[in-house]
């Protein structure tokens, strides 16, 4: 049921993302200058973006911190509270690379928390508790203590696959290995993310597969105009969910899926 390898491959997986300053908000810039990064998809923007700032204001008179600015991508705003992946599969159609992002530090959006790592923190683990009342009504994250709820959070802060799930495979089983809900939600560009009680078996006790899933929360969905994206991955409609559950979760332990037009 899971495969340690594809979570592996899945937590390893980056995209190459350049930075730049917005040249029209940052009037002070002497010599313009890219910032690259190799970005691991499972992350967030604001983890991962204190090094670039910090190369950037080297052409600035002025120190730019992560709170002072936001990102755009081909006029879209990027929240911060979405995985870098996530963000990618949903604005990069073509998949175009380097990921080309703009810095900016004026007009800030309304709709982004500024993003501290404690928010950050909190926003995260607010996900993973939502899941895990999902999947066990939340007995899991509930016994669990503190500093294995911070653990969560650090070894994505820090990219350390092995600390991750040496506390998230408690959240992944529990006693009678079944879970209520699995918790997934589906993503349109451009519209808010849906999110309905997907069982993981039907009433026959076959397995959930993802089109049936999908259909729940989209009734009228047109397969044929539509591809199906998960993890920057074109997945079969015939895949289970629960194995896409403790496979392809992000580390708030979503399955998050993209519903792109073809």
């Amino acid at each position: 049921m899971d495969d340690y390898e594809i979570r592996r491959n899945i937590w390893e997986g980056k995209i190459p993302v350049e930075f730049d300053f917005d040249t029209r908000e940052f009037t002070s810039i002497r010599s313009p200058q890219s910032y690259f990064a190799m970005l691991p998809r499972i992350s967030y923007f604001p983890l991962c973006l204190s090094k670039a700032l910090k190369f950037l204001s080297i052409n600035v008179d002025e120190d730019i911190d992560v709170k002072d600015v936001w990102l755009e991508y081909n006029g879209q705003i990027l929240k911060w509270h979405y995985p870098i992946g996530l963000l990618y599969d949903m604005y990069v159609a073509d998949g175009t690379l380097p990921w080309v992002i703009n810095v900016r530090s004026q007009n800030y959006p309304n709709e982004l928390v500024h993003p501290s790592k404690d928010t950050m923190r909190h926003i995260f683990l607010q996900a993973v508790k939502e899941a895990d009342q999902l999947k066990h009504k939340g007995q899991v994250i509930s016994s669990m203590t503190k500093d294995e709820h911070n653990r969560l959070f650090d070894s994505v802060a820090n990219n350390k696959f092995d600390d991750f799930w040496s506390v998230n495979k408690r959240l992944m089983y529990d006693e009678t290995n079944k879970i209520s809900y699995v918790p997934i939600r589906f993503y349109e560009p451009g519209s808010p993310f849906k999110q309905v009680l997907i069982s993981p078996s039907n009433e026959d006790d076959s397995p959930c597969i993802l089109e049936s899933a999908i259909r729940k929360a989209l009734p009228t969905i047109d397969f044929s105009s539509y591809t199906v994206i998960s993890q920057g991955i074109n997945v079969p409609l015939n895949t289970s969910v629960i194995w896409m559950a403790r496979n392809l979760s992000y580390p708030d332990n979503f399955i998050h899926i993209l519903l792109r037009k073809s």
